[in-house]
């Protein structure tokens, strides 16, 4: 998204972006925006990853902890997130990823229950990707390149692409993981489907929870 388009966008959401700040006189100064990349589910990935948390949320008291469920809507596999933005930044932050040499289209899926931290008392509830998951790797590490220079630190961990659906605020019980897995058995791997874009994406924190609003879209080419 160029920055011209990028304006037109922005001035359509502005009322909805709540970190308007307004200086003497009311002098328009900046935008804050919490921005991350993601690839984005279709309808019927989104729905057959819905049916089994919903199994899962009818034994959460068995998990124990106290669990925040994603809703259905905000599934996505998260590239990298860069936090606070200032509105004047997004724009050449835009132009930074759309430069980004084309990994090409990845056919992935979700395959298997994965939780995190992976070897302790768990707090996250996600869906671990199988298929082309390599493209999204070097898509990762392209991304992190480019915004590197632009003032975004590179993410130390390695990049394990996946889908979240349950966050806990404290430890679920060391028994949670294999029920998880028992519970989702016979319905993962789901549906596979092609990546051919990634998204820069505005989360908007409301009082019903986190709203997703696409601020561009970098295709992903063919290699």
């Amino acid at each position: 998204m160029g920055g011209q388009d990028y304006a037109h966008s922005l001035a359509t959401r502005k009322v909805r972006c709540g970190n308007r700040r307004i200086g003497p006189a009311g002098i328009y100064t900046t935008i804050l925006m919490r921005l991350f990349t993601a690839i984005e589910l279709p309808e019927d990935v989104r729905q057959h990853l819905a049916a089994i948390a919903r199994q899962w949320r009818a034994i959460d008291d068995e998990l124990g902890g106290r669990i925040s469920w994603v809703p259905p809507q905000n599934y996505h596999v998260t590239l990298k997130f860069f936090g606070e933005v200032a509105d004047t930044e997004v724009a050449g932050l835009c132009e930074a990823l759309k430069a980004i040499a084309p990994v090409g289209p990845a056919k992935i899926r979700a395959e298997a229950v994965e939780c995190f931290p992976p070897r302790r008392s768990l707090r996250v509830a996600a869906f671990g990707l199988g298929g082309d998951v390599g493209n999204l790797v070097r898509l990762n590490q392209a991304i992190e390149i480019a915004a590197e220079p632009r003032g975004f630190a590179r993410e130390r961990r390695p990049f394990r692409a996946h889908i979240t659906v349950a966050r806990s605020k404290v430890p679920l019980r060391p028994s949670a993981r294999d029920r998880l897995e028992r519970t989702a058995a016979g319905l993962l791997p789901g549906p596979e489907f092609a990546a051919r874009e990634f998204v820069v994406m505005q989360s908007i924190l409301t009082q019903s929870g986190a709203e997703y609003v696409p601020v561009g879209r970098v295709p992903l080419g063919e290699v």
